[in-house]
Parts: structure tokens; C-alpha cells; sequence
């Protein structure tokens, strides 16, 4: 099944984050943060800064550079999956 996964704060309506493989993305999510839609706020910065340097997929790191960016400029985003 394919999905497109989305971070946001709930301001906002959305910024896509490109994962090639989106149930992949969010299990690593729900591994590390309890939940595979997960809130995450700076408190999250250092661990997904962990796992962009720990991974040596380009694409996973892409996405968690997204995910990144959006926190430093949201302060809490929303992760999300649309089917």
C-alpha cells in the first residue's frame, strides 16, 4: 500500500517528507517515539539527529532532515500518513 507521509505543526497544513518507503519511516518513528503519528517538539531534535547519522540510506536521511527543519522552525509538529 502506498501513503505519503506529512509533519505539521497544527497550524499548518503540512510539508511533505519523502519517504521512498513510508511504512519503513514511520516504524522507525514508532520504535523510537512510542507511536507511529507521533507529536514531536526540540525535545525530540536529538534523537532524530541520532538516526539521520546512523542511518546510510540518503533517502531516510532526507527525511529525517525534514523532519528536522521543521521542528527548529515549528517548535511541535505532527507527524502524519495519508492513504
Amino acid at each position: 500500500m502506498s501513503a505519503n507521509i506529512y509533519c505539521r505543526p497544527t497550524s499548518f497544513t503540512g510539508t511533505s517528507v519523502p519517504a521512498y518507503a513510508p511504512q519503513a519511516f514511520m516504524e522507525i518513528l514508532e520504535g523510537a517515539f512510542g507511536n507511529k503519528c507521533p507529536t514531536l517538539s526540540e525535545d525530540s531534535l536529538i534523537v532524530l539527529r541520532a538516526m539521520k547519522v546512523a542511518t546510510n540510506d540518503s533517502q531516510m536521511k532526507k527525511c529525517f532532515e525534514v523532519v528536522i527543519s521543521e521542528i527548529e522552525k515549528h517548535g511541535e509538529i505532527e507527524i502524519y500518513a495519508t492513504y
